[in-house]
């Protein structure tokens, strides 16, 4: 009896020594773990708090950035501005100073003496006898004229015939001043400027032809009695 009452008492010692050791062992096991889970929740937080910094720095790195964008766009609305007010101003003058030698023309042309005017007039008119056409129609009033004389026209008669004469003539005149006026612009075919040319032409050839059927109306009665009388 009193060897098992020994036994057991080494046995209860032998387990109390490895229960023992194992809660030693465990605690160390915890004790170990516990630094390396805070260090991981350390570390956790300062890498959490360098993403935080670097968001920060990020987000406030685009909202500086994100102004001086609307600073550029603002300069440069700015400078359109400016530009537009500077084009502005230059149209502005620019009309101005066409104003003012428009108006000093008119007051140079209002002062010009009348004698001058007439001199230029005839200067046009100069200008249009030299003109092939013109000489034609010329030509006519010539013939006219004797044909008037010799069979003793009318008054009236001489009238219309001096109007169509001043008819034709003047729109020769006109002919001739678009036809510079169109050479003076281009020397390039266009249509439009054939068109310009055309219809002036045109115009006297209307006027001309109508002159031409006056002229027959009154002259062919005179004829046949003249020649009646013969």
């Amino acid at each position: 009896m009193a060897e098992t009452e020994i036994k057991r008492a080494a046995d209860e010692k032998s387990t109390e020594e490895k229960n023992s050791s194992s809660t030693s062992a465990s605690g160390k096991d915890s004790s170990s773990n516990g630094p390396s889970k805070s260090s991981s929740n350390n570390s956790s937080n300062n890498s959490s708090k360098s993403s935080s910094k670097s968001y920060s720095k990020g987000s406030s790195k685009g909202s500086s950035k994100r102004p001086s964008k609307s600073a550029s766009g603002k300069k440069s609305a700015a400078g359109g501005r400016s530009s537009s007010a500077g084009r502005s101003k230059k149209a502005d003058t620019r009309s101005r100073s066409g104003a003012r030698r428009r108006s000093g023309r008119a007051s140079a042309a209002a002062r010009q003496p009348l004698a001058e005017s007439f001199s230029h007039a005839f200067d046009g008119i100069m200008a249009g006898v030299e003109e092939r056409n013109m000489k034609i129609h010329f030509g006519f009033v010539l013939l006219v004229l004797i044909f008037g004389l010799l069979l003793q026209i009318s008054a009236t008669e001489w009238c219309i015939c001096f109007t169509l004469f001043g008819l034709v003539l003047s729109l020769e005149l006109v002919n001739t001043a678009v036809e510079a006026v169109v050479d003076l612009v281009t020397e390039e075919y266009k249509p439009l400027a054939k068109t310009a040319k055309d219809a002036a032409a045109g115009a006297v050839l209307i006027a001309a032809i109508m002159a031409a059927v006056t002229g027959l109306i009154i002259f062919i009665p005179r004829l046949l009695f003249a020649l009646r009388i013969l």
